[in-house]
């Protein structure tokens, strides 16, 4: 479908993301193989090596910070000729989420976080409340300076959104940028 998809548009995939789920008895070793799979598979089709991202989600196997760096790790050790390219879409609300319901500060879980892993954000102004603060400056400062170019994906904008939230992050990255 992937490949039937970049047919249509006229151009291959740059990036191909995934979304955990909810599945029961999916493995971390089992979602990185599949990862270099359909890198591989649409490379023999298309061309080109897409990045393909899985997102950290509520409920799913990718939640905290440590999930995420166990999950890292088993990338590194089962399909170590992805890493460069593949990797994690940080779902900044998902993380605040399940920080929450583990009474934990949502710092800890960033803290956590493998820079090299992190690939791309889903970034959702919204998702951040008065009750429930996400430390934006914090995520953001991190994003100025990881090693590797990573892709914003507007979460939760509707129509005529994506350029705000595009226009969120651009503000919050020149703040970081040296004058």
């Amino acid at each position: 479908m992937l490949v039937f998809i970049s047919d249509h548009l006229g151009r291959p995939a740059e990036i191909i993301r995934i979304h955990p789920g909810k599945a029961h008895g999916v493995t971390y070793s089992a979602i990185a193989r599949s990862m270099r799979f359909i890198s591989n598979y649409y490379a023999d089709a298309c061309g080109v090596h897409p990045s393909v991202v899985i997102e950290n989600a509520v409920p799913s196997l990718l939640e905290t910070g440590s999930d995420i760096r166990g999950f890292w790790g088993v990338m590194q050790d089962q399909a170590p000729e992805i890493c460069d390219t593949c990797g994690v879409l940080l779902n900044m609300g998902a993380l605040a989420t399940a920080a929450k319901r583990r009474s934990d500060p949502v710092e800890s879980h960033l803290a956590q976080l493998p820079a090299k892993a992190l690939r791309g954000f889903a970034i959702a102004p919204s998702a951040s409340t008065a009750q429930d603060p996400i430390p934006w400056d914090l995520l953001f400062g991190g994003i100025a300076i990881l090693p590797q170019d990573a892709c914003i994906y507007p979460g939760g904008a509707g129509e005529g959104r994506i350029e705000d939230v595009l226009a969120f992050c651009r503000d919050r990255l020149a703040q970081r940028s040296p004058k």
